[in-house]
């Protein structure tokens, strides 16, 4: 009787389960903000599962509510569904520009994202390229994956074969936000035409300042940025240079990417501050365009200068844009000082905003060309 009545606490069944069919699954969300009415627009993918030629195949709607806030918009969204949004399985959320430019409204929704019991922590951002985050869930058809949300996700997690966006997670950006020593990032999505298809698009990233976004890098830049930030984890290199008296074209693809930035700092009311970025990485050569040798050692070691001299060069055109242009620790030099030079941090942290144009950084590259693929020579023309 004893085991029996143990079998019977071990083996039981789920007390509170749901019917799939009972709720609206959410596999992704939009966020505008309507300034005529004083509304957050919430427009949801939700997705359906249908059986057709006795296959179950997987499918979306979208449907849009109105509200005061998120929370209020998405039980408005029941008379419109008729059934209770559930938000577990959402992976995205797009932002419009609008809403984050309204503080308290932004603010909000990410108290709502962070508080409630079935959001997730780990779901993706991504800012609106278009005059509406609405637009990317309703007017765009893609072909490889059925829900346009599911898309968007696979994009985020392959981040490391293209390189030239940064995807960002709730639980980043919310920590990035709360920190005084560092400019919080989304990267940008918009709307493309491919085909017979309209698709949405990821690429370059949105630097924040406050809410609203104040600068926007592009992909190359993008990169550059993921090596500062020790993201990078691929991606290639487009090298010109002349070879053998050649103008040649060589493509490198990055195998390994290692960062490692550490500061120095005057205790002195100067306020000096000297970054130094020391990075190292590991590549091959993936394609060459034109007939020029570039693997015999000679020109593998100019190659390996014009590398290292083209991502020295393109860091320091980076941060004059962090610095110059728009006064925005994407990097997150600030949160450096703090870990290094808390005593340092402690005074400079009111004015870093101030302080943050004039660290000056000392850059040291270093590129170990590892291979050519299968081929140890270019294609000759006779």
């Amino acid at each position: 009787m004893l085991v029996i009545v143990l079998y019977m606490l071990l083996f039981t069944g789920c007390w509170n389960y749901k019917e799939i069919n009972d709720k609206s699954v959410v596999a992704g969300a939009a966020l505008d903000y309507d300034k005529d009415t004083d509304e957050l627009v919430l427009t949801v993918e939700i997705a359906i599962a249908r059986t057709e030629q006795n296959n179950t195949i997987i499918l979306s709607d979208t449907y849009q509510g109105r509200g005061w806030d998120v929370f209020d918009a998405s039980r408005n969204l029941i008379a419109i569904t008729g059934q209770k949004l559930y938000w577990s399985h959402t992976k995205i959320i797009i932002f419009s520009r609008s809403i984050m430019e309204n503080k308290n409204l932004f603010i909000g929704v990410l108290d709502w994202i962070k508080r409630d019991s079935e959001t997730r922590d780990d779901i993706w951002f991504f800012l609106s390229g278009e005059d509406t985050a609405a637009e990317i869930l309703t007017d765009t058809r893609v072909q490889i994956e059925n829900i346009t949300s599911y898309y968007l996700e696979d994009i985020a997690r392959n981040e490391k074969s293209v390189s030239k966006y940064l995807s960002v997670p709730c639980y980043e950006f919310v920590d990035d936000l709360g920190s005084k020593g560092i400019t919080p990032v989304l990267p940008t999505v918009k709307i493309e035409a491919e085909g017979e298809n309209v698709i949405p698009v990821v690429y370059g990233e949105a630097l924040l300042k406050g809410l609203k976004p104040e600068k926007w890098l592009n992909g190359e830049q993008t990169k550059i940025l993921l090596i500062l930030k020790d993201k990078l984890r691929g991606g290639l290199l487009v090298i010109k240079g002349e070879y053998e008296g050649k103008e040649t074209v060589v493509t490198l693809e990055i195998l390994k990417s290692k960062t490692k930035i550490t500061s120095k700092a005057q205790l002195a009311e100067s306020n000096e501050i000297t970054m130094s970025v020391n990075v190292k990485m590991d590549v091959v050569i993936a394609g060459i365009d034109g007939e020029a040798d570039v693997i015999t050692k000679k020109n593998r070691k100019k190659l390996k200068q014009d590398a290292e001299n083209k991502v020295k060069e393109n860091i320091g055109d980076l941060m004059s844009v962090l610095q110059q242009e728009c006064g925005c620790d994407a990097v997150g030099f600030g949160r450096l000082v703090e870990i290094e030079h808390p005593e340092v941090w402690k005074r400079i942290e009111p004015d870093w905003n101030a302080v943050f144009p004039f660290v000056k950084t000392d850059v040291n590259v270093e590129i170990s060309i590892k291979g050519s693929a299968l081929r140890s020579e270019p294609v000759a023309v006779k």
